[in-house]
């Protein structure tokens, strides 16, 4: 009988794990990539996009905004977005655009299989 009962209690146990849903780096919605145009400055893509999460010191010039979501029982998601700048004037927008958004946006340049190493 204690028997039953311990694996009772184990598979009822056994069902009420949970674990939470991990976001790392930054949300970038594509409402927020709508409002993205060529020739904007620094400052008003910060204010679209947000501080990128990597800013590197030896190219001032390139912004990456990375995203990843892990939620319970399903694969990872990672996104990617870089923004180019010349003079602080936004020149090109590279990454993981959705195409749906990519065919909106003249402004988005093509998705690059190969990017220049950050260092």
């Amino acid at each position: 009988m204690l028997r039953i009962i311990v694996l009772c209690f184990v598979f009822i146990m056994s069902g009420c794990v949970y674990k939470i849903d991990i976001q790392q780096g930054n949300i970038v919605t594509q409402e927020m990539l709508s409002k993205l145009e060529l020739g904007m400055t620094k400052q008003k893509a910060r204010f679209v996009l947000g501080t990128a999460l990597l800013q590197d010191m030896f190219h001032q010039n390139r912004w990456d905004y990375f995203y990843s979501v892990q939620k319970h029982l399903e694969i990872p998601q990672q996104r990617h977005i870089s923004l180019l700048f010349e003079k602080d004037i936004l020149v090109a927008i590279n990454g993981d655009v959705p195409d749906d958004l990519r065919n909106k946006l003249p402004s988005v340049t093509p998705k690059v299989e190969k990017q220049e190493p950050l260092l």
